[in-house]
């Protein structure tokens, strides 16, 4: 069952993840408060935006860090039923390694969040937000018959994963310069 929900977890993954990146651009542009700012007041005085108590930023890390608990617990479930081994799909193994990586990156992520904001980048992508999107796509996809293992002669799984990292890093580096890891080549 839980491989033909993927298409409906990948849809919710997206709503959640545009809205994060809509959040992020408007921020950035001074038109919508940073994510902390509604639990960072003391006595019922706001503190300096840019500079957030520790309180309010361990709210938003622990925020986040559950929702990429249950994205993670939504694609382990899709994908037990296409990695089994066989043929060209992967080693069940994969979801065991993924899933650790995950909760590794997510207290990296809850820890650096706390300390600076800037510094959550780090357990970003060693929790592996978009490459949790990436496999809800391959999920999705193959559940409704629209690719195989392979795609365009590579594994398809890769190429949803990557892309998908590839896409929104992209996209957000385009529209709020905040992600600098890529460099902008044009």
């Amino acid at each position: 069952m839980a491989p033909f929900l993927a298409p409906l977890w990948f849809v919710q993954w997206s709503a959640c993840e545009f809205m994060a990146a809509y959040r992020s651009i408007t921020t950035m542009r001074g038109l919508c408060p940073f994510p902390w700012e509604d639990v960072n007041s003391l006595d019922g005085k706001v503190q300096d935006r840019l500079n957030p108590m520790f309180s309010a930023l361990y709210v938003c890390a622990i925020r986040n860090a559950l929702e990429t608990c249950c994205f993670t617990t939504a694609t382990c479930f899709a994908l037990a039923y296409w990695c089994d081994g066989e043929g060209d799909n992967w080693s069940i193994a994969l979801i065991a390694a993924y899933a650790l990586v995950v909760a590794v990156g997510n207290l990296v992520y809850i820890v650096c969040y706390s300390i600076a904001p800037y510094l959550r980048l780090f357990g970003f992508w060693l929790r592996g937000y978009w490459s949790t999107g990436g496999m809800l796509m391959y999920c999705g996809l193959r559940a409704l018959d629209m690719i195989g293992p392979r795609l365009w002669g590579f594994d398809s799984l890769l190429v949803c994963t990557v892309g998908m990292c590839v896409f929104w890093s992209l996209f957000l580096r385009e529209h709020t310069k905040v992600v600098t890891l890529i460099p902008k080549f044009w």
